[in-house]
């Protein structure tokens, strides 16, 4: 494949540290065709035989964690939940312990979110991904960001774009923009992944409208190598894509 842009064009966007993350405490009922896979397969494998899945909440905490409450009928009548994070892992708080308002609780995490924040931005990039590490695993948007910078950029660890890009793509599914940016760059160029141009097309287009006007600028310049019939595919997508769905899913 002729490279149509040059990897120098793509300029990363530096990711925003030294920040106080906040965000509230909500939760809403998601479509089962925006959850992404591995919650999917995590959700099926533990709802049990003749139990089904009632709804399915995607629920963020007062410290920007992410992850999908699946509400459960069993076959006797009664209720169940299950809390995974957007990795697919099960949290803590399967195990029945519950918050003050009834949900299940999430695992603890000893370190907090700030110190890896602060030891990225510092450059000891060692501890930066083994603190935050648990914090993206958790859904932590910030902390899923700065590890695919990490990762990305051989920072503290090997050089693996395709850590660097699973990470990217869990922080650009919940409308992260320097995520969606580089899972643009990284779609265009195959890194870690398959080369895909609509699936660039489609990162950069929701990066431009979070405000990246670099994502803007390449965008056109895509667009004008692209088939029409692959524009109006990416078009698609990205006028139904919502934040918690997998941009190559959210059309199926």
């Amino acid at each position: 494949m002729v490279r149509f842009f040059s990897r120098a064009f793509f300029y990363m966007i530096p990711v925003a540290v030294g920040f106080a993350f906040t965000a509230h405490a909500e939760s809403k009922v998601v479509n089962w065709m925006f959850v992404p896979p591995a919650v999917q397969q995590t959700i099926m494998q533990n709802v049990g035989a003749g139990n089904r899945v009632d709804k399915v909440y995607y629920v963020t905490d007062d410290a920007g964690v992410v992850s999908y409450q699946a509400m459960i009928k069993k076959a006797d009548g009664s209720s169940s939940e299950l809390l995974v994070a957007l990795n697919g892992n099960l949290s803590g708080g399967n195990n029945g312990t519950t918050t003050s308002d009834g949900t299940p609780a999430k695992e603890k995490i000893d370190i907090p979110f700030e110190e890896g924040n602060a030891a990225y931005s510092q450059g000891d990039y060692k501890r930066a991904l083994k603190i935050l590490t648990p914090w993206a695993s958790q859904g932590n948007v910030p902390a899923q960001t700065i590890l695919g910078t990490l990762y990305m950029e051989g920072k503290g660890t090997d050089q693996d774009y395709g850590e660097a890009r699973k990470w990217f793509k869990m922080a650009a599914q919940q409308n992260n923009m320097s995520a969606q940016y580089n899972m643009a760059i990284m779609s265009y160029n195959g890194d870690g992944g398959d080369q895909d141009d609509v699936d660039a097309y489609t990162w950069f287009a929701l990066a431009a409208k979070n405000g990246n006007k670099t994502a803007a600028r390449n965008l056109k310049m895509l667009t004008r190598k692209m088939s029409t019939d692959a524009v109006k595919e990416a078009q698609k997508r990205v006028s139904e894509w919502k934040p918690g769905a997998p941009a190559e899913t959210a059309t199926e």
